[in-house]
């Protein structure tokens, strides 16, 4: 750690002192002095990152899987049962994640956060990988999306 320039911190776990589902220890100065630690606002915005991308890659396996031609339902879960079931593994990854997440963040301010990401990735998701067109008013949505998300995160 000393080619950081950490070197006169020590690593101590912070179970019982800072609960967080992003970083699990601090920095403290081993002269006793100083805290270091990552902010709650950053780590909303990893962990909300963390469930977004989980989330919108989920939405892609289901449109990957939903564009197999085929005249029945189960007949595409059949053929495509292996996206399906990835998809479902990763909704329930995404929900352990979030109870997990819940523990020591504000509902009022990771549900927004998470879900408007979400949003913007399957975007994305839909213009980069399923040739989805990109208009001027899913622009101004996602700008929208942006902002208020930015104003909850704000209170």
């Amino acid at each position: 750690m000393s080619s950081l320039g950490f070197d006169k911190y020590t690593v101590l776990p912070t179970d019982d002192i800072l609960p967080s589902s992003i970083s699990d220890h601090i920095l403290i100065n081993k002269k006793g002095r100083g805290v270091l630690s990552i902010s709650t606002n950053l780590s909303i915005i990893l962990n909300a990152l963390l469930l977004a991308s989980l989330l919108a890659a989920s939405h892609g396996l289901l449109k990957w899987a939903a564009q197999q031609q085929s005249n029945s339902s189960f007949n595409l879960l059949s053929k495509r049962s292996l996206g399906v079931g990835a998809s479902l593994g990763i909704y329930c990854l995404v929900i352990f994640l979030y109870i997990h997440v819940l523990r020591s963040q504000d509902i009022t301010k990771i549900y927004p956060a998470y879900t408007g990401l979400s949003i913007l990735l399957v975007l994305l998701i839909g213009v980069l990988f399923f040739n989805e067109k990109l208009a001027r008013l899913k622009i101004i949505g996602c700008l929208m999306i942006i902002v208020g998300v930015c104003l909850i995160g704000k209170q």
